[in-house]
């Protein structure tokens, strides 16, 4: 396409008696250079103030009206070359919108092959392809397709390299549950928290410390309450070999008639009675239960969790382990 040609003249603003012009101004400059305000003289000062500023909105009109004069060739200029480009900037345009469209349309084929991709790569697996949503963009590249738009082998590298990734993650995930598992079990506590910590994202290592915590403070608690019911009983045992004594005492003021209120018959068919105090925990609570032990031997830790999960969800979660170890069985 030809050119624009254009005879460019450059102008030349050519200022007359500009030394004059410059001298007076450094006569003002020097005459005011150095000048204090006083109070005496504040009234002239602001009408000398109002003048030079007066002077300076001269020079700056007078400035920009120059300016204005010597810009109207190049604005005419401006003016005739947009008008006269304004059909090939839409024709442009046009062409933008439709490349566009089309990259969008290729973009979105590509992305289809790429998930595609993963879900043959997780097939057979317990990994959904849709959790790789997030890594499309990064693989919906030109140079992981040829002409085609057939993927390349750095493509399903790339994407066996993340589906392996996760699947370790899965096994490390399956591993640290297990173990999560057995050491809640093998000391009586609930796994439910412990796993909702782990699937928060959480480390082992955290948990397993949070977990040693609780158990101190489990065994701490059940030391309390063992603690308290010795004393209880204890407290009990003494009662009942007080009100014994009394009972003896009062047998034998009886036999040797040192008894001036009561008869000898009274006391000879006197009951011995416990006295058992106002809302004593352990007589006011007593309640018949059950105690059964059973063996279970489990061909896996999953097999194990199963069941609890089962016992659990049945109302039976309130039971304790007294032994778990992994033994030999001949079949």
């Amino acid at each position: 396409m030809q050119e624009i040609a254009v005879n460019y003249i450059a102008a030349k603003i050519d200022v007359v008696d500009r030394e004059s012009f410059e001298k007076q101004i450094n006569e003002i400059v020097k005459r005011y250079k150095g000048y204090q305000v006083s109070v005496e003289s504040i009234k002239d000062d602001k009408a000398t103030r109002a003048t030079l500023n007066k002077l300076i909105k001269q020079i700056s009109d007078r400035r920009i009206e120059i300016k204005n004069e010597f810009n109207i060739p190049l604005k005419d200029f401006e003016s005739w070359v947009k008008k006269a480009t304004d059909p090939l900037e839409k024709v442009v345009e046009s062409i933008n919108s439709g490349v566009k469209e089309v990259e969008e349309n290729i973009r979105q084929l590509l992305t289809g092959i790429i998930r595609a991709q993963f879900e043959i790569a997780t097939k057979d697996t317990q990994i959904d392809p849709r959790i790789f949503e997030i890594n499309i963009p990064t693989l919906c590249k030109s140079s992981y397709f040829n002409s085609l738009n057939e993927p390349k082998q750095a493509l399903l590298d790339e994407i066996k390299v993340l589906v392996d990734r996760e699947k370790a993650n899965m096994a490390r995930l399956e591993s640290d549950k297990n173990t999560i598992t057995s050491f809640a079990f093998d000391n009586n506590l609930p796994d439910t928290p412990y796993l909702t910590m782990l699937d928060q994202g959480e480390e082992l290592n955290f948990i397993l410390e949070i977990l040693q915590k609780d158990i101190k403070a489990e065994k701490a608690k059940k030391e309390s309450e063992e603690k308290r019911a010795v004393e209880e009983a204890k407290r009990k045992a003494e009662l009942l070999a007080e009100q014994e004594r009394e009972y003896v005492t009062k047998q034998l003021e009886s036999e040797m008639g040192m008894v001036p209120e009561e008869s000898e018959n009274d006391v000879k068919n006197a009951e011995f009675k416990e006295i058992v105090p106002e809302n004593d925990p352990i007589v006011s609570k007593s309640i018949e239960k059950y105690h059964c032990t059973i063996d279970i031997i489990f061909d896996s830790i999953e097999e194990k969790n199963r069941w609890k999960e089962v016992m659990v969800a049945n109302g039976f979660g309130d039971f304790h382990a007294l032994k778990f170890e992994k033994v030999q069985v001949t079949e």
